[in-house]
Order: structure tokens, then sequence, then C-alpha cells
């Protein structure tokens, strides 16, 4: 009966271990997808702040260009001039 009682004792032994070891797996498991999580996780809003930056660098670089191009300072009073010319001659020429 000795015997009988060792080899039970060792089954459930191994058992327990099994378990055990199974329970560990699982919990390496977990923290394996819980990491990998947290790394999706980090470079999703990462990639997504960089968009939003580099969407930014590229509508201040739209209106700097934008407005460089729209304004320019001696064209009105130059187009102005050349009117008003236009004009007085044409009452010289009127006259």
């Amino acid at each position: 009966m000795n015997k009988h009682d060792s080899d039970v004792k060792r089954k459930q032994e191994k058992e327990f271990l099994a378990n055990i070891k199974h329970l560990e797996e699982l919990e390496k498991q977990r923290y394996k997808f819980g990491k990998n999580a947290i790394n999706q996780d980090f470079l999703y809003y990462n990639g997504k702040i960089q968009n939003e930056n580099l969407e930014k660098k590229q509508q201040m670089s739209d209106q700097k260009k934008s407005d460089r191009y729209n304004y320019f300072p001696f064209v009105s009073g130059d187009l102005i001039e050349k009117h008003r010319a236009n004009l007085g001659a044409q009452l010289k020429n009127d006259l």
C-alpha cells in the first residue's frame, strides 16, 4: 500500500506541476499580448502626432508661400500711377 500511496502522490504532484506550468505559460502569453498592445498603441499615437506635425508644417509652408506670392508692396502704386498717366494723356488728347 505504501508503493500505491507514493504513486498516487507522485501523480498528484505531476498534475500540480503541469497546472503550474500551464498557468505560467498563460501568464507569459498575457504579458506578451499586453506588451504588444502597448507598443502598437505607442506606434499608432506617435504616428498620429507625427502626421499632425507634418500637416501643420505643410500648412505653414503653404501659407508663407501664398503670403509671399500675394503680397508685393510696390505693384499697386505703379499700377495707379500708370492709370493716372493714361487718364492724363486721354484728357490732353480730348482737349
